[in-house]
């Protein structure tokens, strides 16, 4: 059986967490990958806005830890967006996040956590999301990692690089097929292999929604050039650009040894490359003839 991890959000003041006023909460659930996140909030403004959101990823599923995240009504409205690294303080057995107005904690050890922040919960929201997925999803084996993901002949590659080495530009050159998303993704491992899953994390907000896992046929770190060809790199070079687009999970030394091993183990089980393109779909054709040949 799966473990899913549910997700309470309600506007409640933390201290009142516990009152009557819970009777009368809304509930969405939805999905990222294998993982179903519950929202809760008795303020339809936010079920409305999740259900927008992560529109195609919602989810039936009955069976799933139980975790509890406030907003508070009584912090003030950020003046601006959050900073570009919210402050993490990630210890044993999970994460603590400061806002710049708010502050929240994933806890995996008791399957509990919390979130308090003001009414402009959008940016406070997704940016939790994205550390409790990445947390959840280290934690099962997996990892979320900064890539593009294109589905090309029933195939599932993983395009990955720093920001700005081009991965939304593959996928707008990749319009044809099944593009998965083009900043983060979800790999879980398989029996003998690893999956792709699609995320709702995207810059690009016409992604497709693809909610079943794909296997993995090659990973391809990113670099821009004049020509377009296929480079071979060693084991150690592939490893370090790796582990460096793995969010949340590198910035802790607690996690330094299981994520440089998870890591190895991957690019030991997956064909890995270079991938020299020019802002033009010929890098399939390369694709096709020199790893899938």
């Amino acid at each position: 059986m799966e473990d899913f991890f549910c997700i309470r959000i309600d506007t409640l003041a933390w201290e009142n967490k516990l009152s009557s006023h819970h009777q009368k909460e809304n509930l969405i659930r939805i999905t990222i990958g294998n993982i179903d996140i519950d929202v809760i909030s008795p303020n339809p403004n936010i079920i409305f806005w999740v259900e927008k959101r992560y529109e195609g990823h919602h989810s039936q599923e009955s069976e799933c830890f139980q975790v509890m995240i406030n907003v508070s009504e009584k912090l003030n409205d950020p003046i601006d967006e959050l900073p570009q690294h919210p402050i993490l303080d990630i210890h044993d057995y999970g994460i603590n996040l400061r806002y710049i107005n708010g502050y929240g904690e994933i806890n995996i050890l008791t399957h509990k956590g919390f979130l308090n922040v003001s009414h402009s919960f959008q940016i406070e929201i997704e940016y939790y999301f994205r550390v409790l997925i990445s947390l959840i999803a280290f934690k099962t084996n997996g990892l979320l990692i900064h890539s593009a993901g294109v589905v090309h002949n029933e195939k599932g590659y993983v395009f990955t690089g720093h920001s700005g080495s081009g991965k939304t530009t593959i996928t707008y050159l990749s319009k044809d097929k099944i593009v998965l998303n083009d900043d983060l993704l979800l790999i879980i491992p398989g029996n003998e292999d690893w999956l792709v899953y699609a995320t709702p994390f995207s810059k690009d907000k016409s992604r497709s929604i693809f909610p079943s896992p794909i296997k993995i046929s090659g990973i391809f770190f990113l670099q821009q050039d004049y020509h377009v060809y296929i480079e071979e790199i060693n084991l150690g070079e592939a490893l370090a650009e790796f582990v460096a687009n793995v969010p949340v999970i590198n910035s802790s030394p607690k996690f330094s040894v299981q994520l440089l091993e998870r890591s190895h183990n991957l690019l030991n089980t997956l064909p890995f490359y270079r991938l020299h393109f020019r802002k033009d779909d010929s890098f399939w054709s390369i694709i096709d003839s020199e790893v899938n040949s």
